[in-house]
């Protein structure tokens, strides 16, 4: 997951990269997807917006897509401030701050898709009648999103588990309480001594999201319950702040699997990575 240099900064990998191909499309240096530079001055109901990106020829090709929703969660840059748009401005001059749609539908409902909104960088769902922005996105291996995480791509190992896709290691069980945002961090800093090893820390924001399973119905948790058992549908902390203020940061709710603003002071679960 390409992170933000703010996310960078307290230890996350992978900080955002870009490659501009001058044939009106960009490269993403870290997940190698080929993403449409600049997005359509239309807006489309979800189901338009799914037709349109595979009649689009460019640069090219004819294998273009609309997004899911974790792909389209990697553009968010979190380091810039509402009302954006929080994305790169180099790679993408003159991107809309405004909602875009991902290819993803709502589990178990057929009107209801996940969009990213890229005035602030929250994800949510509406009505697939609402008129949003499209960016197409192609690459080697189409996914089949959503649905359940592939078949092993979850590694259990006691209280952990690795993820081969993102070649993250998590906390397996969530903390047992909950805690304000500075307790989150510290708490992660010291959990190395009942998980074992070093580099333990709260995730960021676009890290949470990756555990999200989209293919799971409300009321949730939204998660692989094989990997993650016990998980509660509630918020959890990221280590992501939102960009333009000091007294908030980044969490996702595992009742549905979005990304929300929570107060600094708010007692929220935690779950560490590394």
């Amino acid at each position: 997951m390409p992170n933000a240099l703010t996310d960078f900064g307290v230890g996350a990998p992978n900080p955002l990269a870009y490659a501009v191909n001058g044939d009106g499309t960009v490269t993403d240096l870290v997940t190698g997807l080929v993403w449409q530079q600049a997005a359509p001055t239309t807006k489309y109901a979800w189901a338009d917006a799914v037709a349109f990106c595979p009649t689009l020829t460019l640069a090219g090709h004819a294998d273009w897509r609309l997004p899911t929703e974790i792909e389209l969660v990697t553009l968010v840059d979190d380091s810039l401030a509402n009302p954006g748009p929080v994305i790169d401005p180099t790679a993408f001059p003159g991107a809309p701050a405004d909602w875009f749609w991902s290819s993803t539908p709502l589990a178990g409902e057929s009107s209801i898709a996940w969009y990213v909104s890229f005035d602030s960088g929250y994800t949510t769902t509406s009505v697939t009648t609402s008129m949003f922005y499209v960016r197409c996105v192609r690459s080697a291996l189409v996914p089949t999103v959503p649905g359940p995480a592939p078949a092993g791509r979850y590694t259990i190992a006691g209280s952990t588990v690795y993820d081969t896709k993102t070649l993250l290691t998590w906390q397996r069980a969530p903390a047992a309480m909950t805690y304000v945002d500075y307790q989150a961090m510290s708490y992660c800093a010291g959990v190395g001594a009942t998980l074992g090893g070093t580099g333990w820390r709260l995730p960021t924001k676009k890290e949470l999201l990756t555990v999200v399973d989209f293919s799971v119905p409300l009321p949730g948790p939204t998660i692989d319950a094989t990997a993650f058992p016990g998980t509660p549908t509630s918020e959890f902390w990221s280590a992501t702040p939102v960009a333009d203020t000091t007294t908030s940061r980044w969490g996702v709710t595992f009742d549905v699997g979005a990304a929300v603003s929570l107060l600094n002071g708010d007692a929220v679960y935690v779950r560490c990575v590394r």
